[in-house]
């Protein structure tokens, strides 16, 4: 997936995000359209707690009115900006894609492309974490209440 516009242009919020950018006269499309998808793989397990998409004018107003995209195959409505409730996406694939479940006559069709602008995860604790963090509010617990107990007794 890449830019078809002719690099970054911050002013007039060109460019499709993720600092994918073409060489100048590059026409290929760049959008995630009818039958594509897009994953993102992280190499350990994280939450996805918000994502930045934009629509085929390369901005975050455009969208056509109830136009969908699939996340992991859970059907999302397509705006500018998603924030999550925590855990409701967590792993380590995010498949991203045209979602085509609406029909027109005899077609399916969803009527709006969309860029992936920009994700917002964050890492996903493992049991070790846990466990060393527990441990250590324990032993911070057991400081606390034997200085209270010197404190009395001198």
């Amino acid at each position: 997936m890449q830019d078809h516009e002719d690099g970054y242009n911050a002013a007039k919020s060109i460019g499709a995000g993720l600092g994918v950018y073409h060489k100048i006269g590059d026409t290929a499309d760049d959008n995630v359209t009818f039958g594509e998808t897009l994953k993102l793989t992280f190499s350990k397990a994280v939450t996805l707690s918000a994502v930045s998409l934009r629509s085929d004018g390369h901005d975050t107003t455009h969208f056509d009115k109830n136009a969908t995209f699939l996340l992991n195959g859970v059907k999302l409505a397509l705006a500018g900006n998603l924030n999550f409730s925590l855990q409701q996406f967590t792993g380590t694939e995010f498949t991203f894609a045209f979602d085509s479940s609406k029909r027109i006559g005899s077609s399916l069709y969803n009527g709006d492309q969309f860029y992936l602008g920009g994700v917002t995860v964050s890492a996903v604790p493992e049991p070790e974490t846990w466990a060393m963090m527990v441990g250590g509010l324990g032993l911070l617990g057991f400081a606390a209440r034997r200085r209270r107990s010197d404190v009395r007794l001198g």
